[in-house]
């Protein structure tokens, strides 16, 4: 996507202007994969490690427990982060100064963006479990298909000249196809799997709550401080600014975007040498 992305910005700027493709950099703050991954828990990197786990140890390893404690946790956040950003629908765009047309259009797209937010969450989820069985493949075809979807999309809006907030709209659409396309994956990964019963239990949830905390706090300064300059840029000066703060600061992201694929790929990895006792190996991961 951020290849493809770097071909949209040009695009957007001339089609319409900075301060537009500003807006809709500042709608992106609002998605579970940007800023707001802050209060996700990690949840989707613990469902990784889970399926993980289970696919050294299945004849002990109760998959099904874990999976559905994560599954509702993750669509509570998602009901949650929905309602309070429905209710702050019509004040979210002062915050970033925005009057006339553009507070009329950004605030509609907040509450669409609100709606969408279980299924966002959810989507961690899915392509945790695609993760823990080391499907990366079908995860980067998944991504490369939500990416050509956001893509034309965008083309066809600029070309027939529709409002720049409709480029928004084409984002989250992609992202709706994304989780469409996790979750028949998902399914088809565990369907036929012995994945054990419904044990409700202590052990299972302070398991999640204990790596959920710690990745929590990982996120707090991991996953703030990139977004820190647009998001202070955005409320202090406005959308011109985040423009052309973002247009120029792009390429540079390029590089996160690879060790965040190398990140991803080596969670369960390493929570399976983990589950095997396999300490030597283990410790070998970090060179």
């Amino acid at each position: 996507m951020t290849l493809l992305g770097l071909i949209l910005v040009p695009l957007i700027i001339q089609g319409y202007s900075i301060e537009a493709y500003g807006i809709i950099m500042i709608a992106r703050f609002f998605i579970p994969l940007f800023l707001m991954s802050v209060i996700d828990f990690g949840l989707g990197e613990i469902t990784s490690i889970a399926v993980s786990s289970y696919r050294e140890n299945r004849k002990k390893y109760f998959l099904k427990n874990k999976l559905l404690i994560i599954f509702i946790l993750l669509l509570l956040i998602g009901i949650i982060a929905g309602f309070f950003l429905f209710l702050l629908s019509s004040q979210i765009p002062n915050l970033f100064s925005l009057s006339g047309e553009n507070y009329d259009n950004f605030s509609s797209l907040i509450k669409y963006t609100s709606f969408l937010q279980p299924i966002l969450f959810l989507l961690l989820f899915f392509e945790g479990i695609l993760k823990g069985f080391e499907k990366f493949l079908p995860l980067r075809i998944i991504e490369l298909f939500s990416s050509i979807i956001y893509f034309l999309l965008a083309l066809y809006f600029l070309q027939v000249d529709l409002n720049f907030i409709y480029i928004a709209y084409a984002f989250l659409i992609s992202l709706f196809f994304r989780f469409l396309f996790s979750l028949f994956a998902a399914i088809y990964l565990l369907k036929n799997r012995n994945l054990g019963y419904f044990l409700f239990n202590k052990k299972d949830i302070y398991w999640i709550k204990e790596r959920g905390f710690e990745f929590f706090k990982n996120r707090l300064i991991n996953n703030i401080q990139p977004y820190f300059g647009s998001f202070t840029v955005s409320i202090l000066i406005g959308p011109i600014a985040l423009g052309l703060y973002d247009a120029i600061i792009r390429l540079a992201r390029l590089g996160k975007v690879f060790i965040g694929v190398m990140v991803s790929s080596a969670i369960p990895v390493s929570a399976r040498l983990f589950s095997r006792d396999d300490d030597q190996t283990f410790a070998n991961i970090g060179g």
